[in-house]
């Protein structure tokens, strides 16, 4: 029956073990060797006895829970060095693993070990590299031509890992730092404010750096 749960054994050229599950246009497995979609028949829906599957690309993911941002899903390449955006490209028929760290590729070389999504007051993967650093995205596919800009946030502490909550109509970034104070080792729960405070002296309330 359409309804029954199933088991299916994906061919491929490597046996590699299942890494994360996502779904979007169609359900998208990433394993550690390959990026491969699943899909039922034209137009129908994925039952125990439609299944289709085709292995796009062989990039392979690292162990970091992908994102999903609009019509693409955000993963780390195995390896942990490259942040890659897995979706359909309309101009061929097909998807494809578009690395939108190419630009910037000395930010994540120490290795991305958490991700998330931001999408309010603005489009922000946040990234925590094996460094106890931060790095941001900002993205925005919609635009042209199309924003992909990091940049990297140094802090007092060591980020472990980080979340994206709900509050107040809007989204903010939490976060866990590890700080060594008085010489103890302690972590607390923090959270980025979305006021720009800058560190120029001569920069005014409204953003405008006049330095």
């Amino acid at each position: 029956n359409d309804d029954d749960g199933f088991s299916f054994t994906m061919d491929g050229d490597e046996s590699s073990p299942i890494a994360f599950v996502s779904s979007n246009k169609d359900l998208a497995v990433f394993t550690e060797s390959a990026e491969v979609t699943m899909r039922g028949g034209v137009e129908k829906p994925l039952t125990p006895t439609n299944v289709r599957v085709n292995a796009d690309s062989n990039v392979g993911c690292a162990a970091v829970r992908p994102v999903t941002v609009g019509r693409e899903i955000m993963f780390v390449q195995r390896g942990g060095t490259r942040l890659r955006g897995y979706g359909y490209r309309y101009d061929f028929d097909a998807y494809s693993s578009v690395d939108l760290s190419a630009l910037a590729e000395h930010l994540p070389k120490v290795g991305i070990v958490w991700a998330a999504y931001q999408r309010l007051p603005d489009p922000i993967i946040w990234c925590v590299t094996a460094d106890g650093a931060l790095l941001s995205c900002t993205f925005d596919r919609d635009q042209q031509p199309a924003v992909v800009a990091w940049a990297r946030h140094d802090t007092q502490g060591v980020i472990e890992c980080c979340a994206v909550l709900h509050q107040d109509s809007s989204e903010y970034l939490w976060m866990i730092v590890r700080r060594t104070i008085n010489g103890e080792v302690q972590r607390y729960i923090e959270r980025m404010e979305h006021t720009w405070s800058p560190f120029h002296p001569s920069s005014d309330s409204d953003g405008r750096d006049y330095g």
